[in-house]
């Protein structure tokens, strides 16, 4: 398996805080931006381009925002007729609407 990420300069990485006590977490909380208003393009190229080379695209985003035009992820995919496998995180199941079964 090859993870190929697309970074997104103005966004940082998700910050974890644990809260321990006796060396046993209590909480967790995350810090994180979505992404609301970054241009899919850049994400929709580098899967264009490494569709030629791979056995399945996996789509997992953990409902964090990224995956907001997968219909169109899966359309390249199938137009290159590669399996496409997605983990639908969160409630809306109509991004799996596109895909075959």
């Amino acid at each position: 398996m090859k993870c190929d990420f697309v970074s997104v300069p103005t966004h940082p990485t998700i910050t974890k805080l644990r809260v321990l006590s006796r060396n046993q977490q209590l909480i967790r909380l995350d810090f994180e931006e979505g992404f609301e208003g970054v241009d899919p393009q850049p994400l929709h190229e580098r899967i264009n381009q490494a569709l030629g080379s791979i056995g399945a695209l996996v789509l997992s985003d953990y409902a964090k925002g990224a995956l907001t035009s997968v219909q169109t992820m899966i359309a390249l995919a199938r137009q290159a007729d590669v399996p496409v496998l997605i983990d639908p995180k969160g409630t809306d199941l109509n991004v799996t609407a596109a895909l075959r079964y």
